[in-house]
């Protein structure tokens, strides 16, 4: 099993439509389970056992078991739009679900993946001029930007202890 965790903005979607692929020698389990099984239940909504059953199904259905499966989404190091406040809760869930996996993560300069993670904001439309959101309003209600989701040695020694 190979988990591909993330970044946003480090080429992640030819990846995921280009290179895992049958051509080479992958079996890719669908996105909607990282996200709807893995990443978007609130912890007290989350089970593992459930989660576990889907998997189960959806290899089960795989075809060519001489394939390698992969799991792979961008935001299991979190969204940048938020500051990856949820990672660590993420990363420990991919732990409780796969015995030995392999871990691939892609980074980026830093200042040209907060740069190119500003345009998204935009295009999806944000409203802030990038200076306020850069510094956005810290009151505790709700995550936003943070230059920490970009501090990648502490999510690679976070893989490393849990993997």
């Amino acid at each position: 099993m190979l988990i591909h965790i993330g970044y946003p903005k480090t080429a992640t979607t030819w990846f995921q439509t280009h290179y895992f692929t049958k051509n080479h020698g992958f079996f890719a389990l669908p996105r909607h389970f990282a996200l709807n099984d893995i990443v978007l239940p609130r912890q007290q909504d989350f089970s593992i056992n459930e989660v576990k059953s889907d998997l189960d199904k959806i290899l089960l259905e795989k075809e060519d078991k001489n394939l390698n499966s992969v799991l792979s989404h961008e935001v299991f190091v979190g969204n940048p739009q938020s500051g990856g406040y949820n990672r660590e809760e993420i990363a420990y869930r991919l732990k409780n679900l796969f015995n030995d996996p392999k871990i691939l993560i892609l980074i980026r300069k830093q200042d040209l993946a907060i740069y190119s993670t500003y345009k998204q904001y935009i295009r999806t439309g944000g409203k802030c001029n990038l200076n306020d959101y850069l510094n956005p309003p810290i009151d505790g209600r709700i995550p936003l930007f943070d230059f920490g989701y970009f501090e990648y040695d502490k999510v690679i020694k976070l893989y490393q202890y849990l993997f």
